[in-house]
């Protein structure tokens, strides 16, 4: 999970064959927000995803959290529109994929090599570090 800027603010690591919006309570869980002077904040207001979260259950256990889930629907012709329009940080979906681009630049990152989870982890924890370090330095 990234914010505005393209920086990570949640990791998490799942098995390949986990689909996303099965995971997406425990990636919501690691949120942690630091503000100066106050506790963190552990909540987001808007969340923008792709289609693959397109799903009536995932919207009410997020609107039950607060969030305001900005997904864009499958088209189905059975199927009637949802909701208002979408949020403007759906149009900015290209953060989200400029990340993942970032991390594909780190190659333990991409083959995997680690067996383990707890490694691959934090091979995961150190690249959005470093690329933590390079957003901020251009800042």
């Amino acid at each position: 999970m990234t914010e505005a800027q393209g920086i990570p603010i949640s990791l998490a690591v799942y098995p390949a064959s986990t689909h996303e919006s099965q995971v997406i309570e425990a990636v919501l869980s690691c949120i942690r927000i630091p503000q100066p002077g106050r506790k963190p904040r552990k909540r987001i207001r808007v969340l923008a995803m792709d289609k693959a979260f397109d799903s009536t259950p995932l919207r009410r256990r997020l609107r039950a959290r607060g969030i305001r889930a900005s997904v864009p629907e499958r088209q189905y012709q059975h199927r009637r529109r949802r909701g208002p329009k979408l949020h403007p940080a759906s149009t900015q979906r290209y953060q989200v994929e400029r990340l993942h681009a970032w991390m594909d630049n780190y190659r333990a990152l991409v083959m995997r090599y680690e067996r383990k989870a707890e490694n691959y982890r934090g091979l995961l924890v150190f690249a959005a570090l470093l690329i933590c370090i390079r957003v901020l330095l251009h800042w």
